[in-house]
């Protein structure tokens, strides 16, 4: 809700587990085991989505699209120590485990504050129509070009 941050990152728990609970074994050797990255292709793709967005979709001044807003939120740092490895593991999980990435941001659904404490019984016409294309598109995505699991 509102930005992809750390924080956002940190919440996803399955992301930095997967790499404990996915393993490939790469010779007949028992004890060595590969990262587990050749499971890959079983995945489905990774779509995360941001309600409330609160951002201008810029970078570096520039207009980016939301899968570039994605990337940038992916990039990890340099150096060594363990807060740069808490902050690049659940982005390198990402980047490894799920190479298909999407992402979509949705504006509030309406400023009418009224609409908002009710906002699963108002009218489709009630919601805002920036809204309603973010949510056609997603939908189009979901359901014409992601990947099913």
């Amino acid at each position: 809700m509102g930005t992809i941050n750390q924080q956002a990152l940190d919440q996803l728990h399955y992301v930095r587990e997967v790499t404990e609970l996915i393993r490939a074994k790469s010779s007949s050797d028992p004890d060595e085991i590969e990262d587990g990255t050749e499971f890959v292709s079983f995945f489905p793709d990774f779509v995360w989505t941001v309600r409330d967005f609160t951002l201008e979709l810029k970078f570096n001044g520039q207009f980016i699209t939301e899968d570039q807003y994605l990337e940038n939120a992916l990039k990890l740092i340099k150096g060594n120590g363990s807060r740069v490895a808490m902050f690049n593991q659940p982005r390198e999980c990402i980047r490894n485990f799920f190479p298909k990435r999407k992402c979509f941001v949705f504006d509030r659904p309406t400023n009418n504050k009224e609409h908002l404490a009710h906002i699963e019984s108002i009218s489709e016409e009630q919601l805002d129509p920036k809204f309603q294309e973010q949510t056609n598109s997603f939908s189009s995505y979901i359901f014409t070009q992601a990947k099913i699991k």
